[in-house]
Order: C-alpha cells, then sequence, then structure tokens
C-alpha cells in the first residue's frame, strides 16, 4: 500500500484486519475483526453480533507504515492503525 487509494481497494468485504486503536495516548488492542460492508465514504468491521462503521479518513490524515499496515490520526494524533492479516 502507498496511498490512500491502494486502502480502499484493499478493504473488501471478508477482508480481516487487526485493529488497534488509541485512546489519549493508550493503546487498546480490538483484535482482527472481518470487514463486513464496504459503501464508497465507509466501512463497517464485525465487531461481535454487531457492526461498528468507520468512515474513510482523508489522505492528510493517513501514514502507511508497509503494504499492510495503515496509521490514521485525528487532529494530529494518532488514533487507529490497521493492519491486514
Amino acid at each position: 500500500m502507498k496511498t490512500l487509494s491502494d486502502f480502499k481497494r484493499k478493504i473488501q468485504t471478508g477482508v480481516k484486519v487487526h485493529t488497534v486503536w488509541y485512546n489519549k495516548g493508550q493503546a487498546i488492542d480490538k483484535g482482527i475483526r472481518e470487514v463486513k460492508t464496504v459503501q464508497s465514504n465507509s466501512f463497517s468491521l464485525l465487531t461481535g453480533e454487531n457492526e461498528s462503521w468507520l468512515e474513510f479518513p482523508k489522505a492528510k490524515d493517513i501514514t502507511i507504515i508497509n503494504k499492510d499496515t495503515i496509521n490514521i490520526y485525528q487532529q494530529g494524533n494518532l488514533t487507529i492503525i490497521y493492519t491486514f492479516v
């Protein structure tokens, strides 16, 4: 992955991502989740039997770490790390 577009192409129904969420600088491992639904502006991850909806970030709010990992920032603070598994 090199761009936000690559990330959007990789997020497909059935794909699994490891999610780490940051709250006030503290990492919270949310485990491996499956992508359930993908729309043009958002996607959902299965959390148990429920879905968590997330909007795609803007390109200025991401850092691509490698071909499988993306960091997402909100107001300059690291918020989420997704790693494709």
